[in-house]
């Protein structure tokens, strides 16, 4: 049957189940392309020139994505900065092919950007030009035992600074204590909570930190009430005595866990709340979900990768509507380059 191309904030709703049909099939109901996730990132960021595209086979839809215009002729997935990877629910790149007449206008050119490899269609077949070119390196934590067997493996380093800013946190404040809030009810005074510590901070005086009346804190706060409803949302927090000093957001399926921020008091910074915490993190996790693994979807820093198991490139795809206009791209590229190089 091809592709159908729908308005997504409106249509969106409507097609949720085959959504998550779909991302159950292809990618084991991951849950940044939960319609949980999705459907929050269109309403509250979307801008209302958003295309949904379902491709279907008989009657069943065997691909989707979400595109929106990014100039003449050029389209790239729906990615707002709280996404870290596309929802791109496609198995067989070959679809692509189909893709480029269905889309308005000339289309010559489909961008998928932060493209997980281990969520990436089947390229074999493709016969269109393609272009990766790398975003990130993320991280991921994984353990088949115990959180001590995992901790173990760590480097000595990592492990002996952990008791360090653990026993410094607990001579000058108090006993450490973790909460987790799972209540559906709960999570808008947990993401306001994070919001404020945030806030406090660089963030803050960025103007870039999550708040209570923010469209930031409002989508954290919807999206993660959707998710609890499932039994599938966790704000753990990191008291210190009384004090909290630290938060992380998390979304789940069955086999995942999935860090969607964090922040600390940085006042604290002695006693590495950040640190501490993602220690009771992974230990709450492994014990929670036995053998699941923990999904960072960051750009891993020298310091973070001491934590990981695995660690994988996240790349940006561009899919060419033929050789002629990859070709045309390849040549006007080097200019373009030159032009903002100045002279």
């Amino acid at each position: 049957m091809g592709w159908e191309l729908k308005p997504a904030r409106e249509h969106f709703a409507a097609c949720a189940a085959e959504w998550d049909r779909l991302n159950a099939e292809l990618h084991g109901r991951h849950p940044f392309f939960d319609s949980r996730f999705v459907g929050p990132l269109l309403e509250h960021f979307g801008t209302g020139d958003e295309r949904l595209c379902i491709h279907r086979s008989a009657g069943t839809p065997d691909g989707a994505l979400i595109l929106h215009p990014r100039g003449l002729g050029r389209w790239e997935t729906f990615t707002p900065d709280q996404a870290q990877v596309s929802a791109v629910l496609v198995g067989d790149g070959r679809l692509f092919e189909t893709l480029f007449p269905a889309l308005p206008g000339r289309a010559w050119s489909i961008d998928l950007l932060a493209l997980d490899p281990d969520y990436a269609p089947d390229w074999r077949g493709l016969r269109l030009p393609r272009r990766a070119t790398p975003h990130a390196l993320t991280m991921a934590v994984a353990s088949d035992g115990a959180f001590a067997d995992y901790w173990q493996t760590r480097p000595k380093n990592l492990r002996k600074n952990i008791r360090r800013y653990r026993r410094r946190a607990e001579e000058t404040l108090g006993p450490l204590r973790l909460t987790a809030c799972t209540d559906p009810d709960g999570m808008a005074q947990a993401v306001a909570r994070y919001g404020g510590m945030e806030s406090a901070g660089w963030k803050g005086r960025r103007g870039t930190a999550i708040a209570a009346d923010n469209v930031q804190g409002r989508f954290y706060a919807d999206l993660l009430a959707r998710f609890a409803r499932a039994g599938r949302a966790l704000v753990l927090e990191l008291r210190a005595g009384e004090r909290l000093v630290a938060s992380r957001l998390l979304i789940r399926n069955e086999t995942m866990w999935i860090i969607l921020k964090t922040t600390y008091d940085e006042a604290m910074a002695a006693i590495a709340p950040g640190r501490l915490l993602l220690q009771a993190t992974l230990e709450h996790a492994m014990n929670t979900l036995p053998g699941a693994v923990v999904e960072f979807y960051t750009n891993a820093s020298r310091d973070q990768a001491e934590w990981a198991t695995a660690l994988r490139p996240i790349s940006h795809h561009q899919i060419l509507r033929n050789p002629l206009v990859a070709g045309l791209y390849a040549l006007a590229r080097p200019r373009r380059t030159a032009g903002k190089a100045g002279p």
